[in-house]
């Protein structure tokens, strides 16, 4: 079964106000790069986890972040707290979907390092 829009947004609504066309071309990307075989049952998961990550690359204003809280502020209070460094550009880490790509990456038996 192919990933369709209606898939990727129910699970990343962050992108809900995106074109169809921009979701799809997501859904595409990924699914170029999702062997069905090596996937098996997760393979449309995959994708709909790593189409919202390249959606969430493409729309930084739209992205829900991944990682540690640097600051927070409440009414007139700010706060700021030291964290680590920011995850390499284009890792998986940089987006909350990435994370969860990497985390079902792993779930896989032919999983390997990228």
């Amino acid at each position: 079964m192919a990933v369709v829009v209606a898939d990727v947004t129910n699970r990343a609504k962050e992108f809900a106000s995106l074109t169809s066309a921009e979701i799809e071309r997501a859904s595409d990307d990924a699914e170029l790069q999702i062997n069905a075989t090596a996937w098996g049952t997760k393979a449309n998961l995959a994708t709909i986890y790593l189409a919202a990550h390249f959606l969430s690359a493409w729309n930084p204003d739209l992205a829900i972040a991944a990682g540690a809280v640097s600051s927070e502020t409440v009414g007139e209070v700010s706060r700021t707290y030291a964290v680590g460094s920011a995850p390499a550009a284009g890792d998986y880490g940089s987006s909350r979907w990435g994370v969860e790509y990497k985390r079902l990456m792993r779930t896989i038996p032919l999983w390997f390092p990228t």
